[in-house]
């Protein structure tokens, strides 16, 4: 049980990076991180992290 817990920590945790990442490079007009990776993590249980 502690293994799913931390995995979802972990998946939002990078969920909650990525989009950090993709909102700085929309500001700066630069190459973005495509909606395919983003959905991905969020159905790997990454949804709210994604959100």
């Amino acid at each position: 049980m502690k293994y799913v817990i931390l995995y979802l920590i972990i998946i939002n945790l990078y969920g909650i990076y990525i989009m950090y990442i993709d909102k700085k490079r929309a500001k700066e007009r630069k190459w973005r991180i495509s909606e395919k990776s983003i959905f991905l993590v969020a159905l790997f249980f990454g949804g709210i992290g994604v959100i």
